[in-house]
């Protein structure tokens, strides 16, 4: 990873920003703050906390919308097995734990509860569970530690800031060991993030969030690597 590739990646992200060429992503925080709203541990039927928690007025682009989706068989799994799906998300939320181990744990949950379901339901096959379901509830739950899993998009983004040993899409821990890296050098540079702060929309979370990284990685896609 090279700082000069970083800092030029950020310069051409916040150039066209400041031309209005690219819009930063405001209804990924308009979804943090319906989380943090809505969303409470301490309730143990989880099912219709989900519903609302995974909500706003604009779109459900992040979870699939509400039907045959992530967030449909969040519920579901929640509300089959309402005990088991709490320690799933317990697990989940665990900040001392490696997040391979608690994203891992958190499918295998998920399958238990499938499995069960599926005794009653043969048409259902599928919990629609996954590293990115898990890393899209870790970064609504912890913005300011965790974005969205997308293993294409940073493949290329590792290309284009010169990361030499890029990891396999399985490492969770040097997925976010990078974008953790990236998200320190670029939110001590007050010019960049002035730039990005100012054309977010009003009315949603404007605490510290990690998905601009996402964004600055999504961002890359644009540029040979």
């Amino acid at each position: 990873m090279k700082l000069a590739l970083i800092k030029q990646l950020a310069e051409a992200y916040k150039r066209d920003l400041d031309q209005g060429i690219v819009i930063p992503d405001s209804i990924f925080r308009l979804s943090i703050l319906e989380w943090q709203k809505h969303f409470d541990l301490e309730e143990m039927r989880l099912g219709p906390i989900l519903d609302q928690a995974l909500k706003n007025k604009v779109s459900g682009h992040y979870w699939g919308g509400d039907l045959h989706s992530i967030k449909s068989s969040l519920i579901e799994l929640a509300n089959h097995n309402p005990d088991l799906f709490w320690e799933a998300i317990k697990d989940l939320f665990n900040e001392d734990r490696m997040i391979i181990m608690k994203a891992n744990r958190f499918l295998h949950h998920c399958d238990i509860i499938l499995k069960d379901i599926k005794r009653d339901n043969l048409k259902i096959n599928t919990h629609r569970q996954s590293y990115y379901s898990a890393s899209l509830l870790l970064s609504l739950q912890y913005p300011a530690n965790y974005c969205l899993f997308d293993f294409e998009k940073f493949e290329h983004f590792c290309r284009v800031i010169g990361v030499n040993d890029i990891p396999v899409d399985t490492d969770l821990e040097r997925y976010y060991k990078i974008v953790n890296a990236v998200g320190n050098i670029l939110s001590k540079d007050e010019d960049f993030m002035t730039s990005y702060y100012s054309k977010l929309s009003t009315g949603i979370y404007l605490g510290p969030s990690l998905h601009f990284v996402y964004e600055l990685m999504d961002y890359s896609t644009k540029i040979k690597a």
